[in-house]
């Protein structure tokens, strides 16, 4: 069974918690991010960073490669 979970929203707050408590529990993590910068720090926490969005179909197909699950808890929050 693959041991590698993918993760939308892994740079936000929820989604951060959430990898962690998988990096404990001895799953490797993969994080859907936006930016370099999101990336470099998912990769300082040992995350797998693929950088991209929910709306490009090459970056969510190489967020899930070989992933034995999926974790969405990815949100557009804006502000009133």
């Amino acid at each position: 069974m693959p041991t590698t979970v993918a993760l939308t929203g892994a740079s936000g707050f929820i989604g951060g918690v959430i990898a962690r408590h998988l990096r404990e529990a001895g799953w490797q993590v993969r994080g859907l991010v936006r930016s370099p910068h999101q990336a470099q720090e998912l990769e300082s926490l040992g995350i797998e960073p693929v950088q991209g969005n929910l709306e490009n179909p090459e970056s969510l197909f190489a967020l899930v490669k070989n992933c034995g699950g999926v974790i969405h808890c990815a949100a557009a929050i804006r502000g009133i």
